[in-house]
């Protein structure tokens, strides 16, 4: 029997509109990006943040926007599904800098690694900026090619909360850890280490 896998996702957009459900309320937003148009379920959470924003008219048809929340990965490796958890607005630098859109199908499939890297994603390492370092070490894999080589796994508490965001490579454990880390953090266990980052 196959199961889904959740990981974190970071998306960064320009709103197109939403959709209504039966009762009135908001249900999702609709996202466009260089990679084409998303759907994304909102929680309850990131609905009544919406709503204010655009009462406050912050967020209007055409905004960037940056939505952080969960996706449902099929073992596959297909999206099955979105849901935000924050939507926040973006200014048009951040979104320059940033990639367009984060993608989507790059977690790799559990079955085919050999190394595990766990990235904390409890309450203290997520408001350290867990999501983003996870998104940005699951894209420096893809640039890698070590999709079947690595797995990156969101995972619970790993101690040391006031030293997030924690993350463990193989049976090493990071500390504090920036996603400008994350290149050296690489080439310490993939390729000849340029530059030591002390372990934990």
């Amino acid at each position: 029997m196959s199961h889904t896998q959740t990981f974190p996702f970071l998306l960064v957009g320009q709103l197109e509109g939403y959709t209504l459900g039966k009762s009135g309320k908001i249900r999702r937003l609709l996202i466009k990006t260089n990679q084409g148009e998303y759907s994304i379920k909102l929680s309850h959470a990131s609905r009544i943040e919406l709503l204010r924003s655009i009462l406050n008219n912050l967020l209007g048809q055409g905004s960037w926007v940056e939505v952080t929340g969960v996706q449902k990965i099929r073992p596959n490796g297909v999206v099955k599904s979105l849901k935000a958890e924050r939507v926040e607005s973006a200014l048009p630098k951040t979104a320059l800098v940033l990639p367009v859109a984060l993608p989507l199908d790059i977690a790799p499939r559990a079955q085919d690694a050999t190394t595990k890297i766990l990235v904390c994603q409890k309450s203290d390492c997520c408001k350290r900026g867990s999501a983003k370092l996870q998104r940005a070490i699951e894209t420096a894999i893809c640039d890698r090619s070590l999709s079947n080589q690595v797995c990156v796994k969101a995972v619970g508490c790993l101690k040391h909360c006031s030293k997030g965001p924690n993350i463990v490579i193989g049976k090493k454990a990071y500390r504090d850890v920036a996603v400008g880390d994350v290149e050296h953090l690489l080439d310490q266990h993939f390729a000849p280490s340029r530059e030591s980052i002390p372990a934990a």
